[in-house]
């Protein structure tokens, strides 16, 4: 438990000089990051799971005979399945949020680094669109693993249930399979998404600049008047400083 605190409120920056004295730069700098950052939420909700696992539970597991390796994995997992997938959830999550510090040190050609290199030459319109993106893996994993977690503490009818299961998988491969076949016919189907890419970067790009332009004076005002009247004042010290003008 100790060490999962120290892993879980020391800043991601602050590990990151060790493990760069021992692998250098690189993506397996970024992977070992990710990890270290991510595994403490799964390991804490396995704990939690294992833990609130009812004891007449364990007890109708011995009382049918069941070994310590059987009552492990066919009586206390399952009944601990749901938050160990909430933990799975979390892990995640976290994993997602390392995706720009861990390019800061692994940089690739990832979806992180696309918003490290769009930053540093100011072009908002491709850095917005990249971290849309990564919002956007983030909901879609977070419904599935979330998703996951809620149907294991659902109990099912039995076979009607599997029969719809059935039913959905079947027309999914139905409609793969269609798509590809229609997709050697339609020209449409088979340059799609790639021939079919609508790029707003510039477009927003452009409506900022426009704004910055429009609102200059504005925009220099208000910068002037939080730096003079706010962050003059706190860096200096409020002791020393009695007006912005002193």
């Amino acid at each position: 438990m100790p060490a999962l605190d120290v892993l879980q409120t020391v800043p991601a920056f602050a590990y990151l000089i060790p493990i760069l004295l021992l692998f250098g730069f690189g993506t397996t700098v970024g992977l070992v990051a990710s990890v270290i950052f991510a595994f403490p939420p799964m390991v804490r909700n396995t704990i939690c799971g294992l833990r609130a696992v009812p004891d007449s539970i364990v007890e109708s597991g011995q009382m049918s005979g069941a070994n310590a390796w059987q009552l492990f994995w066919q009586v206390r997992t399952p009944s601990a399945l749901r938050q160990i997938l909430l933990g799975v959830n979390q892990a995640t999550m976290a994993s997602l949020s390392m995706v720009i510090v861990a390019s800061i040190i692994g940089g690739t050609s990832d979806i992180g680094w696309e918003v490290i290199r769009t930053m540093r030459k100011a072009q908002f319109g491709e850095s917005t669109l990249a971290g849309i993106v990564i919002a956007m893996i983030a909901m879609i994993m977070d419904r599935i693993t979330s998703g996951l977690a809620l149907k294991s503490g659902r109990s099912f009818s039995g076979e009607e249930d599997k029969i719809k299961s059935r039913k959905l998988s079947m027309m999914l491969v139905f409609i793969a399979i269609a798509i590809t076949l229609l997709a050697q016919e339609i020209p449409f189907l088979a340059g799609w998404p790639e021939g079919y890419v609508f790029d707003v970067a510039p477009a927003i790009n452009q409506a900022v600049g426009d704004f910055i332009a429009e609102y200059n004076a504005q925009i220099r005002s208000v910068k002037n008047t939080i730096f003079f009247f706010a962050m003059l004042p706190i860096k200096s010290g409020m002791e020393t400083v009695v007006t912005p003008y002193s």
